[in-house]
């Protein structure tokens, strides 16, 4: 029996280690990200059922979900100002700066590369071992994405290569901004740094609409990060939200955040043909404009949003293992998809969808644990996603 409470406890202990490395961030954010993984893990449903089981994603018709990743950019847009232009403002010296960036570089590779390549990894290997070229694609053609996976340049070949395997695009593009941020920061004058990222936000959203360079959404972080950053105002919004606010429910906002995919979703459907770009960029800037406020108002700390103390430790671990949930579950929808063609399963779809996404929620937790943490150790204390 002594035994068996060891080994309980010796487990626990993972939970309880996520929860303390949880324990200095903004849950208010964390929630916000929860809500954007979520987005993403019910756009991609669809991808669970083989072509004969014709399964429609009524979600995907309403809203336009595939947008959760565009919140993810606007919390690491913010994230990046919090942690790599505050700290190079604040260095005393060249050594410190220098310093600074190398620390950024390395957070950032040890953040991303391990657990990327790891799953990416498993899809090509299940590409060789199921040989199912219905469901994951030639042996060489998911070789070459593997490739511009690590490269990483996954987006640019996805536009000529789109296909169901095509998700790694984001950590390619996210990635590329990673260099492209430093770069501006330290060519760019600093009287005119702003204004040259208020135009290249402008000239991506209006100008490119395909997966090459998505870049608006981490843009819009960076100037949300800005914002914040002036006292006077973070004071004065502060004071004002207190003033109008008695907490707003978790609830009301994944339902502002569905709204503000909406345009998009119904713009996509009926008026591109008509009006050429125009809906994408209202659609597009609904959702930057929502993410940019709801972002904004929970990096103030006021308690913006409502969480129920209950749910406050689900949403702590749901936040921490959303990159790994994000790089396995369509690994794992693959294989299952892979799995009902083959054997020819018969059961309803709400039971695929439920066991699916919760093979996916244990192997992140898995992944979480065992590669991410591994190779990325906690960082600052700093009330930031």
């Amino acid at each position: 029996m002594i035994n068996k409470m060891n080994k309980f406890n010796l487990k626990n202990s993972y939970f309880c280690s996520i929860l303390s490395k949880s324990s200095g961030k903004n849950i208010e954010i964390q929630y916000i990200r929860c809500i954007a993984i979520s987005f993403v893990i019910i756009s991609h449903i669809s991808a669970i059922f083989p072509a004969e089981i014709h399964f429609e994603n009524v979600a995907n018709r309403i809203f336009f979900l595939y947008s959760g990743v565009d919140i993810f950019f606007v919390i690491s847009g913010y994230l990046m100002g919090e942690i790599f232009l505050k700290r190079n403002q604040e260095a005393q010296s060249s050594y410190e700066l220098t310093i600074s960036t190398i620390n950024f570089y390395k957070k950032r590779f040890l953040r991303l590369l391990p657990a990327s390549t790891f799953w990416i990894t498993i899809l090509l290997l299940s590409c060789i071992f199921f040989h199912d070229h219905e469901v994951f694609g030639t042996v060489r053609d998911v070789f070459w994405k593997w490739c511009m996976s690590i490269i990483p340049l996954r987006n640019f070949e996805t536009v000529y290569s789109s296909n169901s395997l095509q998700w790694y695009w984001s950590l390619s593009t996210e990635s590329q901004f990673y260099v492209f941020l430093p770069l501006a920061w330290f060519s760019v004058p600093r009287k005119f740094f702003w204004y040259f990222c208020f135009l290249l936000m402008c000239l991506f959203l209006f100008f490119d609409h395909t997966d090459w360079f998505r870049f608006p959404g981490l843009f819009v972080g960076l100037f949300s990060y800005k914002l914040l950053s002036n006292n006077g105002i973070k004071q004065a919004i502060s004071e004002n939200t207190k003033k109008i606010n008695n907490k707003f429910s978790s609830i009301w906002v994944v339902a502002i955040f569905l709204i503000a995919t909406a345009p998009l979703c119904a713009f996509h459907e009926n008026y591109h043909k008509e009006y050429g770009n125009i809906p994408f960029i209202v659609g597009y800037i609904s959702i930057y404009s929502v993410s940019f406020i709801m972002i904004s108002l929970s990096a103030l700390c006021i308690e913006f949003i409502y969480i129920p103390e209950k749910i406050k430790n689900f949403v702590f671990i749901y936040s921490e293992i959303s990159y790994s949930l994000y790089l396995c579950h369509l690994v794992v929808f693959f294989i299952f998809r892979h799995i009902i063609k083959v054997y020819g399963l018969i059961f309803p779809e709400f039971v695929y969808i439920t066991l699916c996404i919760f093979i996916s929620f244990i192997l992140s937790l898995f992944s979480y644990i065992f590669i991410e943490r591994k190779f990325y150790q906690a960082r600052d204390t700093i009330r930031t996603p």
